[in-house]
Parts: structure tokens; sequence; C-alpha cells
């Protein structure tokens, strides 16, 4: 008698590059190289992928999740790789929109939106909208690499979400593939558009029904339990889903998720313009409870953002040849300070706000010393 021998992981990650290479346009890669290049992000964890894939198409990314979903294998979605929790590594088959899904569908300044796949990033994305005078709000700090399908993914904040809040706010509609590989659609919809979804004999219409239920049963808890901090980023967000309105925008469900819900294939987001006008107060300080105790009074007086900068920043800064010559703005020994923008229709009112911010200060007793920048090319 002769004993079938037992497949090895190599024999079913070898069927999964045959398979997906024969499936899809975009590329495979899942030699040694690839598979380490990918297993690293901006954290400080590492995992090394089953594969890579590249997709070029949303019919691309929908195969490589019907090809992973029959072999029982993990997909993990990825775009510039800087997320600092691990976000982007994983034990599946990565899926990489940066090199091909990264274009920009339609831009509609009219009616303030932009539609466009998630693999570019977020600075290319407002470079090719800065002729509309409008922009995509969210910026983090990494946003030169970071892609837009990954500020939906984490809901990203960024230096601005005082006035413009998270991503999820500035998020309208998806296309999207979900786990059994069919495409959907989600925006806000309510009545009979909602009742027909709820209606579906399939994967999308259990979704609706589900979230809906879920959201009927435990609305009161997830009130009372969910964090009121304003730039809350954990978990779904499933206190944005109120049954009592009788609509439902699912969008809201996916950002945030880090990509275990679904895959985003297109986004139409919302633009707002940019400022006319914009002053910087760099608040110093001898003490760091004095600035967190500034932050409080400066967040009354309406900026467009407030940055902290503590001692270690600032100490590695003056060491740095690089950094060194540019911090002409730093006035005495700060232990900390506070990088306080204003944004107004006229020069005059961005100026009157920083002044109204400094008297508040001298008032109060909390920063020695206030620098004021209103010129563009010092304050970029």
């Amino acid at each position: 008698m002769t004993l079938a021998r037992k497949k090895t992981s190599d024999d079913i990650y070898s069927y999964l590059e045959h398979e997906l290479k024969n499936s899809i346009q975009g590329e495979v890669n899942f030699d040694e190289v690839y598979r380490q290049m990918y297993s690293t992000d901006g954290s400080i964890y590492k995992m090394t992928p089953i594969g890579v894939t590249l997709p070029k198409n949303p019919d691309d990314v929908s195969a490589i999740i019907d090809i992973c979903n029959k072999n029982n294998t993990a997909v993990l979605p990825r775009g510039g790789g800087t997320s600092l929790s691990g976000q982007t590594v994983n034990s599946a088959v990565v899926m990489d929109f940066s090199k091909y899904m990264n274009n920009v569908l339609e831009i509609n300044p009219e009616e303030n939106y932009v539609i466009t796949e998630p693999g570019i990033t977020i600075d290319n994305l407002n470079q090719r909208l800065k002729h509309t005078n409008l922009h995509f709000t969210p910026d983090p700090s990494t946003k030169s690499r970071a892609n837009v399908g990954g500020a939906m993914g984490n809901n990203s904040c960024g230096t601005h979400s005082v006035i413009y809040g998270k991503t999820v706010d500035q998020v309208k509609e998806m296309e999207v593939i979900l786990s059994d590989s069919s495409k959907a659609y989600f925006e806000e919809i309510s009545g009979k558009a909602l009742e027909d979804k709820i209606s579906l004999n399939n994967l999308e219409g259990k979704i609706y029904r589900d979230v809906m239920s879920m959201s009927s049963k435990y609305y009161d808890e997830i009130k009372s339990k969910y964090s009121k901090v304003n730039r809350r980023v954990g978990g779904y967000n499933l206190d944005l889903v109120n049954p009592n309105t009788n609509k439902l925008n699912l969008v809201n469900i996916m950002v945030g998720s880090e990509g275990t819900l679904a895959a985003v294939t297109k986004a139409k987001l919302n633009l707002e313009p940019l400022p006319k006008y914009v002053g910087l107060a760099i608040l110093h300080f001898t003490d760091l409870i004095e600035s967190m105790e500034a932050t409080v009074a400066t967040l009354e007086e309406g900026p467009a953002a407030v940055e902290h900068i503590g001692k270690m920043i600032i100490t590695q800064a003056k060491q740095s040849l690089g950094f060194s010559r540019n911090l002409d703005f730093l006035q005495g020994e700060p232990t900390d300070i506070l990088v306080v923008e204003m944004n107004g229709t006229s020069e005059r009112q961005v100026r009157d706000k920083i002044q109204k911010l400094e008297d508040k200060m001298k008032r109060l007793n909390l920063s020695y010393a206030i620098t004021k920048l209103f010129d563009s090319s010092k304050i970029s």
C-alpha cells in the first residue's frame, strides 16, 4: 500500500502562487526577497507574509480574495506600510495597492469631492487637487508616504483634526470587495433603499442585517461605553450607527477597520477649501505641565492645529546638523513648545487671532515667550 503524502505548507503556497499568477493581471511574488520586504512596516513588529500581490484593478482584488478564501488563507490589504502598530504585517497574502491602483478617477470641485483608488499617497492626491484650492484633510506626519487606503483603514487624523475631524468624517462612499469576493458599494442609504439591502439574500444583505441587529441590541451600551475622545480611532465605529434613524452608511464601519472587513478599491472623499491665510504661534515653556495647561486654553481660541514638541525632540533637533540651522524661531532654552496654527480669510484676521492668543497666555502667565510667523516660506 502506498500512502498519499500529506501536503506541506510549501505545497499549498506553491499552489496559491500558481493559481494567483494564472488569475490576475497584476504581479504575484512569493520569493523570499519580496516576502522579507513586506515583513515589516513602520512598527517594531515583523511577520513574514505568505506572498505578495500587486493588483491592477478591482477584478484582480476579487480574484485574490476568492482564491485565498477557497484555500483558507488570510489576505492583508496594504498601502505605504507606515503603520505604527503592525497593521500591515501578517502571515497572509499581501495585496499592495500602491504600485498600480493609485489613480484619481474623478475630481468634482463644484460638489467638493474626489473619487480615487486607495494606493495614492495623501500628498500626491493633494498635489493633484491643488489647482482646485481644495484638499483631502487628514494629514498624519507620514502623509508623503501614507496611502489614502491606509488613512481609511486606520481612521487617520493628523495635526488639523481639531477642525476637520478624523478620516471617517471625510469619506462619503466606497467600492469594496467582500470576503466572498463579491463587489459592494457603500454609501448612506435610508428608507426603501435600506430595506432592499437588508432583504438581499447574499453576504452583503447579511452584513446590513447583522449591523442593524447588533446596533439595535447594544446601542445603549455602545453609547455609554465608547470613549468620547475626539481622536478615538480604536475599534469599529459602531457608535456611528444609530438604529433609530432608519439610515445607514457602512463606510463608517469600514473606516478604521484596518482591512479586516473588506478591501477598498475606490472611494469618494470629501474635500475642504485650502485656508487663504495661515499664521503660526510658537509658545515656549520650561515645564511640561504648564504646556498642557496652555493647550487647553489654546483650544478655546479655535486654532486650526496644535502640536506639542517636547524636550527630547528639541534636544535631538539642536544636535542635528540638518535641523539645528532651522531653529532660529526658538527663544531661550524651552523644555517644551506648542506650535499653534491659526487660519483665516485675511491676514489681519489671522494676526488678530494670534495676538488674542498671546494676550491670553500673558494673562494666564503660561508662556514665557511667543514667536509669531506669517511668512509662508517659513511656515512650510
